[in-house]
């Protein structure tokens, strides 16, 4: 019931009021844990409004109303509303956690249910680095600490929610509920810096959603409070000094890097007081760091004394797993001091002689900490690591060669548990990283005479970096590339198991990327079929483990979002295959080439396990390829497979769906196609995409005047008779198959005819005419196809009109339509220039009339008032009519 209940849609109103009186009744008290959270999240989930305007839209509104002098406390609700955190619940398959095997009890909240903390996100939905919503314009006290106050509390419970989710430890809420920084960090253009180029990456929280909008639209409104009186922002950002969360103490040491805001005595002893963590983490407190390094001048010389003491005690070695070894540790511990004193110079400060010549002395071993910035180390994605010399050897790299430079590497890469982040691992892999240094180790690795296992992980680290040097080839001087694989493939042959079996992901991914190289070698085949038993071995025992919960496919009904990139070993390894069977006129000459492409494939297909799942779905994927290559094998292997009632075969649909689905192919198994569109068993993607397919093929047929793969009738009647999804599925095909030809400098004539040929005779012949499968969902596509019809608008008015029902509205954009300065940078329609006789003035307002709801609760276009600027213009008449005054009533409101 619960797994029911996920995925009820917003418009299933009466069967959420049903479960809703169910969990406000007596039911709830026989309900056990995990079962009564999991209900009572996504109860919480459906009592959150979402907006119904974009968030674009809302910022324009409040916008408006802030520059119109409006300080209503309605406001403050839409601008609280704008940035709120709430939780978004979802059915089982779509979250990254590991699933329940069969026969197991559900031990928390994440074996039944998706939970994440999601918000508005600045870049994504505002297309700008940070939220202004005009507070440079509001110079009220009272309105914004009002603001302030209700952000608090859309702060407060955004934790809350968030600890419901994630747990109570903050460090381990990700994303969702990570800040990166607690105010907008604003670009170096802004800042002044002219040596930037334009477009520079500035606030690193841009694209968050979660929690980092309203903590940090929080810190502005404190600070504007600050700008208009010092002492009311004081106040107000006094009291996040002793809050429980980690996030409002970081609030306050934003706010303190003004000493309006806090005096010095009181900054002193707070940096003092800080625990370990606060004090040494930058990545989880870096305003601590940045208030420590610009306000280190006002405090008082005894203080300056402590704090200098504390830098130049160290971080404790608690703040390093015990299984870090200590020459490494110390290492780290020694950089730390240094980049800390150095962050207090570069903020502005002054050090004392004493740690000013230490800290000169110690710059010799990291000369980048000459040039750091004042945000090095934190957790940012702008800011790239700051490169560590290791006093272990690592900086000696460039100086030695052979076994020597290979042990170095060796013991340096040996131990990465702090996700790379100790200072041997991380050298080590910046100057592998560097494509001439990957070239000097290739060499060191063939010196090598015996018992290559020694330099295991500088094996493993080799094939990871240089996977990618294909990429990094470009725009750089000529590389021999073809003689390097087969360099490589040389000295892959010749590893031994227990160095593959370690490196067995990386030299998979190393054979994916450069299969084009690799299937032109013998040594390539024997890579493969070296590789192969040990790729298949490790797929199958991480699956087990629910490693590749979220890989390629999967049998228990996930669909990842990786489908069309292989992340397992085996995937990648099948990418191979079919690379050599594209290939394999070119590879016939090598000795028994055609024979060892046919043993590829059957090892693939008879693999066992999780492995044989995917190959067999990846060669499905690539049916064409196969039926041409092997036309009795594919359709025996391939083919019929897919007519069967099993997991597997839905698994390879979703692969199927995944590729695109030529016509040949739709000849084969079009039939079977409109089947599983009503099986009612294939994902929501996948079948979007099966959709797609057949509708494009119809269009496809209808321009090029050829029979289509799929008879019409049999596409018409599986419309008729499937889910409203669906249809809407094949509105949105006919609308993008417009969009994707559209181009304005073409002119209106050369859209009317693509509509003409493709889309019209699409309706008259396929489309089903029955009035009650029209709903809002369906007439919400439908409705961008006239605005992309150039000068068949009437024509396309005509044939869509009795398919129209009305569906929320946020801007004539929804329909396609678009006037503004990049109209044409955006290939869309324009109102002024589609609408240019009575006829579409009219087609016009029918369409509105048609599509903009009369009850009271109808969200409308807020440009609607464009539109009908633009119909009175060209058909002054319609004016009059009903709908247009309609329409006019709604847009005065």
């Amino acid at each position: 019931m619960l797994d029911w209940a996920l995925r009820l849609e917003p418009r299933q109103l009466a069967e959420r009021m049903a479960v809703l009186e169910l969990l406000n009744g007596n039911v709830m008290e026989d309900i056990a844990e995990p079962y009564a959270t999991a209900w009572r999240l996504l109860e919480e989930s459906w009592s959150t409004r979402i907006a119904e305007k974009h968030p674009s839209l809302i910022v324009r509104d409040i916008d408006k109303r802030v520059a119109a002098g409006e300080l209503s406390g309605a406001l403050i609700t839409a601008i609280a509303d704008l940035v709120r955190p709430y939780s978004e619940i979802r059915a089982p398959e779509e979250r990254p956690s590991q699933p329940l095997k069969k026969g197991e009890r559900p031990i928390s909240i994440r074996n039944l249910l998706s939970a994440k903390l999601t918000s508005v996100s600045p870049m994504r939905d505002l297309g700008c680095w940070y939220i202004d919503v005009g507070l440079s314009k509001i110079s009220d006290l009272a309105f914004l600490h009002t603001l302030a106050s209700t952000l608090t509390s859309v702060v407060d419970r955004g934790l809350y929610s968030a600890r419901g989710i994630y747990g109570d430890e903050e460090q381990w809420w990700g994303n969702a509920g990570r800040v990166f920084r607690v105010y907008f960090v604003r670009s170096d253009e802004e800042e002044g810096n002219e040596s930037v180029s334009k477009g520079t990456r500035a606030d690193p929280d841009g694209f968050n959603r979660g929690i980092a909008p309203a903590v940090k639209l929080l810190h502005a409104v404190v600070a504007r409070m600050g700008e208009i009186d010092s002492r009311a922002g004081a106040t107000v950002a006094g009291r996040w000094r002793d809050a429980g969360s980690s996030i409002y103490r970081r609030l306050w040491a934003a706010a303190a890097r003004n000493a309006e805001v806090a005096c010095s005595g009181f900054v002193g002893k707070t940096l003092l007081a800080a625990g370990e963590v606060e004090f040494w983490n930058v990545r989880r407190y870096p305003e601590i760091a940045e208030l420590r390094s610009i306000r280190f001048n006002d405090l008082d010389g005894d203080i300056q004394a402590s704090i200098l003491r504390r830098l130049r005690k160290g971080p404790p070695r608690t703040l390093w797993p015990k299984s870090d070894k200590g020459a490494e540790v110390e290492a780290a511990q020694r950089f730390w001091i240094a980049r800390e004193l150095r962050r207090i110079q570069v903020g502005g400060g002054v050090l004392p002689k004493e740690d000013g010549r230490w800290l000169v002395e110690v710059m010799d071993e990291f000369p980048e900490l000459e040039h750091m910035a004042s945000d090095s180390g934190f957790s940012d994605p702008r800011v790239r690591a700051v490169r560590r010399e290791s006093p272990r050897g690592v900086g000696r790299l460039d100086e030695t060669g052979g076994e020597v430079r290979l042990g170095i590497l060796n013991d340096a890469l040996s131990d990465d548990r702090n996700g790379g982040d100790n200072i041997g691992y991380a050298n080590a892999s910046a100057w592998m990283g560097e494509s001439e240094n990957l070239l000097l180790v290739l060499s060191d690795l063939e010196s090598v005479v015996a018992d290559p296992d020694r330099f295991a992980f500088v094996w493993d680290s080799f094939f990871r970096v240089h996977a990618f040097s294909l990429l990094q080839s470009a725009g750089k001087e000529q590389r021999h590339v073809a003689t390097e694989a087969e360099r490589v493939l040389r000295q892959l042959c010749g590893l031994p198991t227990s160095t593959l079996e370690r490196a067995v992901e990386a030299v998979s991914d190393w054979l994916g990327r450069w299969s084009a190289h690799v299937v032109r070698y013998e040594q390539g085949y024997r890579a493969w079929f070296l590789i192969w038993p040990i790729a298949v071995e490790s797929t199958n025992a991480a699956e087990d483990d629910g490693k590749y919960v979220q890989s390629e496919f999967s049998v228990s009904g996930q669909v990842p979002e990786d489908v069309r990139m292989p992340r397992t070993p085996t995937g990648k390894l099948v990418g191979v295959f079919l690379e050599a069977l594209r290939s394999r006129d070119q590879v016939k000459g090598l000795l028994g080439g055609e024979h060892r492409i046919e043993s590829m494939r059957d090892s693939v297909t008879k693999a066992p396990g999780y492995s044989g799942v995917i190959g067999r779905a990846l060669l499905t994927r690539e049916l064409a390829t196969c039926l041409e290559a092997y036309p009795e094998w594919a359709k025996r292997n391939l083919l019929e497979p897919l007519s069967s009632d099993t997991e597997e075969a839905i698994v390879r649909w979703r692969a199927v769906a995944s590729n695109w689905i030529g016509p040949e192919t739709l000849r084969i198994i079009g039939d079977e196609a409109l089947k599983k569109v009503l099986d009612g068993r294939i994902d929501e993607r996948s079948l979007e995409d099966i959709v797609s397919c057949l509708v494009y093929e119809g269009l496809n047929a209808f321009e090029e005047g050829r029979e289509p793969a799929v008879e019409l009738a049999k596409l018409s009647q599986m419309l008729r008779v499937a889910k409203e999804e669906v249809r809407v599925y094949a509105a949105k095909a006919l609308s993008m198959h417009l969009l994707y030809q559209f181009e304005p400098k073409n002119g209106l004539a050369a859209a009317g005819n693509l509509f003409r040929a493709t889309v019209k005779p699409f309706f008259r012949s396929v489309w089903p005419q029955e009035r009650s499968l029209a709903t809002p969902g369906v007439s919400r596509q439908l409705a961008k196809v006239a605005p992309l019809s150039g000068d068949a608008f009437a024509e396309a008015v005509d044939e869509i009109e009795r398919f129209l029902d009305p569906f929320a509205v946020d801007s004539m954009l929804t329909y396609g339509f678009y006037d503004g300065d990049r109209a044409e940078e955006m290939r869309t329609p324009q109102i002024s220039v589609t609408i240019d006789d009575d006829a579409k003035a009219a087609a016009l307002l029918r369409l509105l009339d048609g599509t903009i709801g009369d009850t009271q609760d109808a969200v409308f276009p807020e440009d609607l008032g464009v539109a009908l600027e633009r119909i009175q213009s060209v058909a002054p008449k319609l004016a009059s009519e009903a709908a247009f005054r309609r329409l006019s009533a709604l847009s005065r409101h």
